[in-house]
């Protein structure tokens, strides 16, 4: 899933074109849908692949007229959206992500971001005062960028610099700072791109546009951790199964549909077939074969299945093509 938009006063600029050719730079062959909302000087646009959230977006609340487009996936938040109908909010959807964002950031405090689990990234137009709120979790895991064109009042942001780019607003001069950090390190340090004037948002921010002014404003860091200092080797061993162990049971309890595994015979997943046996979770273990063939991955596939007990299915997938089969 993507999100895109742009914000335009300017009668200069085309904005419904130029929203077109970020779509068009951002489409992929594995999307089932794409959406574009318009009205005034705002322009929003959504990707779908059609697995989580599937309702069509963007999303608007009837009680703000605020408009929303959302990518990512949030868990835990049961109690939370209870709290936020009590107080008046109205969900159109049973269990939409994106729709209980949206709520959230317009009836709670900034700071009130830190408590969503998950991954995503959100962006709210409210027409009624002309501010757009991109934000996105606390580890930048569903990045966003934008540019911001003072002179010409026109500010775009996307989730595939491609599609910036293909806007031709920025112009196209090479970031040498972040360059020499991507050669030093493999990859650019903070905010900055491999072009001038295109930024990433930061992780755990919030990006506010009003009245063609950007303002960044940080809900957590990573400072904000506490450093446990009597942590034996044995706690921290203790401490990540049982994380693992939690992040399993909230993807269980997200998930209503029927459970399988992509089983590679890598240890990443015989941990998860492995715990998923433990929580007595049903499920069926799957290994592709055919297309990247790796006997040794075949064979501690077939090793880990017998062992766990687990049902395990063999899928011959073709040398060339396979996506567009």
């Amino acid at each position: 899933m993507k999100i895109c938009g742009l914000i335009s006063d300017n009668p200069d600029v085309p904005a419904p074109a130029l929203l077109d050719q970020m779509y068009e730079a951002s489409w992929q062959s594995c999307y089932k849908r794409r959406e574009v909302w318009s009205n005034g000087p705002a322009g929003l646009g959504h990707f779908s692949i059609g697995a989580v959230n599937t309702e069509l977006q963007p999303i608007i609340d009837p009680t703000s007229e605020a408009v929303a487009v959302f990518c990512g996936k949030i868990f835990d938040y049961d109690t939370d959206r209870r709290s936020l109908k009590e107080e008046g909010a109205f969900f159109q959807f049973a269990a939409n992500d994106g729709e209980f964002l949206l709520h959230w950031v317009h009836r709670r405090e900034t700071q009130e971001l830190r408590r969503i689990n998950g991954i995503f990234s959100l962006a709210v137009w409210d027409a009624a005062s002309n501010i757009l709120l991109l934000t996105g979790d606390r580890y930048g895991f569903r990045p966003l960028y934008y540019y911001h064109d003072a002179p010409r009042g026109v500010f775009a942001f996307a989730s595939d610099l491609r599609a910036i780019l293909a806007t031709g607003l920025p112009p196209l001069r090479v970031n040498w700072r972040s360059v020499n950090s991507f050669l030093h390190l493999g990859h650019p340090i903070g905010e900055e791109t491999l072009f001038e004037g295109i930024f990433r948002l930061p992780p755990a921010s919030i990006l506010t546009f009003e009245n063609n002014k950007i303002r960044l404003d940080r809900y957590w860091q990573l400072a904000d951790l506490p450093v446990q200092e009597n942590m034996t080797m044995g706690d921290a061993v203790d401490g990540c199964v049982a994380l693992f162990q939690q992040a399993i049971k909230r993807r269980m309890k997200a998930s209503s549909v029927r459970h399988m595994v992509l089983l590679s015979g890598g240890q990443d997943s015989r941990h998860i077939a492995a715990e998923l046996k433990r929580q007595r979770v049903e499920f069926t273990a799957y290994t592709t074969t055919g297309f990247k063939p790796m006997v040794q991955d075949k064979v501690l596939a077939d090793r880990a299945a017998r062992a766990l007990g687990i049902s395990h299915v063999y899928v011959p997938l073709p040398k060339k093509d396979f996506l567009t089969c």
